[in-house]
């Protein structure tokens, strides 16, 4: 599923009919956009794709994309061999052709690609992907983001238990062991102990957001005694905190966006970069030291206002309406199959 699932769900059912199908993580954000969805258990079977695209019988095929190039690659396949146009949605400036190649540099391929922006599309094409099917739209998870204020402070705050003048920091988590191994030069277990050594001796209270992916019941196992965040839609687990922080999480940037001081930890001598290479939105810690210092810094726990952060992204080249542009899209790609 594309990031925020919920968000660009909802978009797709207001504007086209349209049959949704799951994947076991991304179910719950799905049920909650209050839509009808077939639940697929079993991602791997090779040959679900084709039965499930011979049911429904689609116009166009619109996926996200992932690490599982191998699995992802079906769908496109599946479609192409019906004769079924195929988009995917692209949500992070990372690991462009690791999200298309399993043989062979951009092996596997959708007929379409949306992109973030003009930078993500530069990359890819330097990375060797066809420039003749990117489409630059924007990120669909950040239209919420980028329209509307943030509610729920009071309703995080009694899920997690703490008392509303209490300052909270939130890490958002992310399975960069299970998608990377070590290759970044840490993990999340490693910027989670990073994060609680430097909130040691400070009053800020931590909260740990787990990704769809990861099982709290593995993380409750390796740190007994963290408050985790599960069931909270994202926007809410935001508006409950005084800072956010993570590691290269696309979550970094939504929080950003709402005006949230930021700060990815990336406890590693290896090269690092924040998410969209934005330092504007996110700032970047190395060590536990350098995270105490920016996140006790005088008024550094303070949300920006609605005129700031407004002036802010749209500097930083962030504009809404990435989910129309994306729709439209796929509208072109039928119209073209009914052509």
């Amino acid at each position: 599923g594309v990031t925020d699932e919920e968000t660009i769900v909802k978009n797709v059912a207001g504007a086209s009919r349209a049959d949704f199908v799951a994947l076991a993580h991304a179910a719950p954000f799905v049920e909650r956009a209050g839509v009808r969805f077939r639940h697929l258990d079993d991602e791997r079977d090779p040959g679900l794709p084709a039965r499930l695209l011979d049911d429904l019988r689609p116009e166009v095929l619109l996926t996200g994309t992932s690490l599982k190039v191998a699995e992802d690659g079906r769908w496109w396949a599946a479609a192409r061999d019906r004769a079924i146009p195929s988009l995917a949605v692209l949500d992070h400036w990372a690991n462009y052709a690791g999200r298309f190649s399993v043989a062979a540099p951009f092996d596997r391929l959708p007929d379409g690609i949306a992109v973030m922006d003009e930078r993500a599309r530069q990359a890819m094409v330097k990375a060797g992907a066809p420039r003749e099917r990117l489409l630059v739209t924007g990120q669909p998870a950040f239209d919420r983001a980028l329209l509307a204020e943030l509610h729920g402070r009071d309703a995080a705050r009694r899920a997690w238990g703490f008392h509303a003048d209490e300052a909270v920091v939130l890490f958002a988590s992310e399975p960069l062991r299970k998608d990377l191994g070590m290759t970044a030069g840490y993990d999340e277990l490693d910027a989670l102990r990073a994060l609680r050594e430097a909130l040691s001796g400070t009053r800020l209270r931590l909260v740990v957001r787990l990704h769809p992916r990861e099982a709290p019941a593995a993380m409750r196992a390796r740190f007994p005694d963290v408050q985790l965040d599960v069931e909270q839609p994202g926007a809410t687990a935001i508006a409950g905190a005084d800072a956010v922080v993570g590691m290269t999480s696309i979550f970094l940037l939504e929080a950003a966006l709402y005006g949230m001081p930021t700060l990815s930890l990336q406890p590693t001598i290896a090269p690092a970069a924040v998410p969209g290479d934005c330092h504007e939105l996110v700032a970047l810690a190395r060590t536990a030291a350098e995270a105490c210092a920016w996140l006790t810094a005088p008024s550094r726990l303070r949300r920006l206002s609605r005129v700031e952060r407004d002036r802010r992204n749209v500097g930083c080249g962030f504009q809404s309406g990435a989910t129309e542009r994306v729709l439209r899209e796929v509208e072109r790609l039928r119209a073209t199959r009914a052509v």
